[in-house]
């Protein structure tokens, strides 16, 4: 195809996304932006996927091994990344006990319990009546309506023995003192929510276990009603405190997610730095 018929396309895609206008806005604030656009090349992201996830010590070449030897009926339903996370993790541990926060259609639930023959996964989401159902990253508001309401579909999803589906409200895991090999949180994307979640994810799952979660944006991104960079302030006042450390991959490997910085999505992979009790000043009386 013709360079410069690519790169209009390219921005014409742009601009029925996310306006004409706001397009004209970056290409004046930040000129770089064209660069970007006519720079492109996916290859580029593919090759800087597979050195995040050596990073957090994954192997994003044998995930996708792993990924493709998935029975039919829970392959792989989507193009986000946090499949090739777990798959790279959970493969070589097929007994672990998994947290999923945000059930949705059970989509990746299935996938789960397929890694974990010998596992366990436990699964979680709001009532459907819920008006942040499936709608987590908005205010709840009866004029937005709910997307995807599909209780018939996660049950067949659900389906496998070794999956537990719970109708809860995420903050109740405050109660919970069960441990986790690996949790992944894709609920509530704005505070109060998602950093109470983070840190109750912190406190479930075990020490050398996997934490991740979705839809991490950075500063500066493009919010729309479902787009927030609250999840990375939260993260990024937990390192500030030397808490946790984290990486970041790309939440997806296409063109249209990847395009120019604004538009980008990363998954959270995070390591808790240390499990010690800073109170354990080795003067707590016994008795009390």
């Amino acid at each position: 195809m013709n360079d410069r018929l690519l790169v209009a396309r390219r921005v014409h895609r742009l601009g029925r996304t996310y306006g004409i206008r706001r397009l004209a806005r970056l290409f004046r604030h930040r000129p770089e932006a064209w660069n970007e656009i006519v720079n492109f090349e996916l290859e580029t992201f593919v090759q800087d996927q597979q050195r995040r996830f050596q990073e957090i010590g994954l192997d994003w070449g044998e995930a996708q091994g792993v990924i493709s030897a998935v029975p039919k009926d829970h392959r792989r339903r989507g193009i986000s990344e946090h499949y090739a996370i777990f798959a790279s993790w959970l493969g070589s541990r097929p007994n672990s006990t998994v947290l999923e926060v945000g059930t949705a259609q059970g989509r990746f639930s299935g996938f789960l319990g397929s890694l974990l023959p010998q596992g366990r996964v436990i699964t979680i989401d709001l009532p459907v009546e819920d008006l942040r159902y499936m709608n987590a990253t908005i205010v709840a508001d009866p004029s937005v309506g709910v997307v995807g309401r599909a209780p018939e579909e996660r049950t067949a999803n659900l389906a496998l023995p070794n999956i537990r589906f719970v109708e809860m409200n995420s903050l109740m895991l405050v109660n919970s003192t069960r441990r986790f090999d690996a949790v992944w949180l894709d609920g509530d994307h704005t505070n109060p929510v998602v950093t109470l979640d983070i840190a109750n994810a912190l406190r479930l799952v075990r020490p050398g276990g996997l934490l991740a979660m979705d839809d991490v944006q950075l500063p500066g991104a493009w919010f729309g009603v479902r787009r927030s960079d609250e999840t990375w302030q939260a993260l990024e006042s937990l390192r500030k405190a030397g808490v946790v450390t984290y990486g970041l991959v790309h939440k997806r490997l296409t063109e249209d997610a990847l395009l120019i910085t604004e538009v980008r999505k990363y998954i959270a992979v995070v390591t808790r730095v240390s499990d010690r009790n800073p109170l354990d000043l080795g003067d707590e009386d016994p008795h009390r």
